[in-house]
């Protein structure tokens, strides 16, 4: 940047300055306080180091600083000051949002004039937008990385929870079947115990009739976890093929009034 350039810049900090002292000397309310008096203080304080910062080049601390006395007593001049030093900085997108924080505050402000400048001159540097390009249909893969999974298909499990789920499913199916086993001994007890009271001149006897009940009540609860095990092993079968075209095999729960059972099938 060159002197002269850099003296008018300086300069401009210096009138903002000047425009915000007549604010900072104003009472804030009917009735100022020492909070207030204090406020002010700090404000002009972090003001006048934003300036001397501002001067130096040390444009970042210089937007710190100006922050901090816009926090303290809010003052349009602020703006103008903010925008100087993000300008400076690089900070172009900044800049321009501030120059228009400070105009839309102070349309006819005495330094209105030069902030319209800053604005034509940093859209000019920006030059025109570019329009937004369509969404792409997809992420594309990064190099080395599979594709992304399609939405419509659940993704695959991983090989070893998919190994893991499928043997879960074999000892459910297994255990389903032990279950359904016992089931079936306790209904042929239940229908033995009922054929025999039911044979003529056969003594009526009261346990024996509660023992064909209570062989009844279990045939139903085994069955009953039987089929509960078998439909768990169902659902971790599926998952555990997850993301598969077509399972190389499938387990069919079957649960019908005489029992329950598993029908397996398989595609070569």
């Amino acid at each position: 940047m060159k002197p002269a350039q850099t003296t008018r810049i300086a300069a401009t900090v210096l009138i903002a300055a000047t425009a915000l002292a007549p604010a900072l000397s104003r009472p804030v309310a009917a009735q100022p306080t020492a909070a207030d008096d204090e406020r002010r203080a700090r404000a002009r304080a972090y003001a006048s180091a934003g300036i001397a910062a501002h001067d130096r080049g040390d444009y970042d601390q210089a937007i710190v600083l100006f922050e901090q006395a816009y926090a303290e007593l809010p003052h349009p001049a602020l703006f103008f000051n903010l925008a100087q030093a993000h300008r400076l900085a690089g900070h172009s997108e900044q800049a321009l949002g501030l120059y228009r924080r400070y105009l839309a505050a102070v349309p006819d402000g005495e330094l209105a004039a030069e902030a319209r400048t800053w604005i034509t001159n940093l859209e000019k540097e920006r030059g025109p937008a570019e329009p937004a390009a369509a969404p792409p249909k997809g992420p594309a893969p990064a190099p080395g990385l599979p594709p992304p999974a399609d939405p419509a298909k659940p993704s695959p499990v991983p090989g070893n929870d998919q190994r893991a789920l499928r043997y879960g499913a074999y000892g459910a199916a297994a255990a389903s079947a032990i279950a359904i086993g016992i089931g079936a001994f306790y209904g042929i007890k239940a229908n033995d115990i009922s054929d025999e009271l039911s044979q003529p001149n056969v003594v009526y006897r009261e346990s024996r009739f509660q023992e064909g009940e209570s062989a009844q009540t279990a045939m139903f609860v085994w069955y009953g976890v039987g089929g509960a095990l078998l439909t768990g092993a169902a659902v971790l079968y599926f998952v555990s093929n997850a993301g598969e075209e077509t399972p190389a095999t499938a387990w069919i729960p079957t649960v019908g009034p005489d029992g329950a059972g598993i029908s397996w099938s398989a595609r070569f």
